[in-house]
């Protein structure tokens, strides 16, 4: 996994990450990218993270789907990899909707606990 600022003013930074076919489907690059959104957004001060990936990979976008990212466009022939030139797909996320729904993670695990000890 890695990260770097796409624009200083904007305070945006990109992430991008590969993992080996044997650890597909296990939950590793979410829980890590997660935790990588979490510390640029807290300990860094970024208030756009963004990831792009190839039209042709959804897994990828499964990925930051999970880590709380949301789909915000594709771009036709931007990319070029293995395959030639590719569509790329941009998922982004913004800090305050990270601190939202990290409220709203909270929320739920304080009222499941006091619920269930009623």
């Amino acid at each position: 996994m890695s990260a770097s600022v796409a624009d200083q003013a904007a305070k945006t930074a990109e992430i991008g990450y590969c993992i080996g076919q044997n650890w597909w489907n296990n939950g590793y690059a979410s829980e890590t990218l997660s935790k990588v959104i979490a510390f640029l957004f807290e300990k860094n001060g970024f208030e756009r993270i963004e990831a792009f990936y190839d039209a042709d990979n959804p897994a990828s976008g499964k990925v930051m789907q999970k880590a709380g990212m949301v789909y915000e466009g594709t771009l036709r022939q931007r990319l070029v990899n293995n395959r030639g030139i590719v569509d790329e797909v941009c998922y982004a996320t913004l800090k305050k909707d990270y601190l939202s729904q990290k409220a709203e993670k909270q929320i739920y695990q304080f009222l499941k606990k006091n619920v269930d000890s009623l």
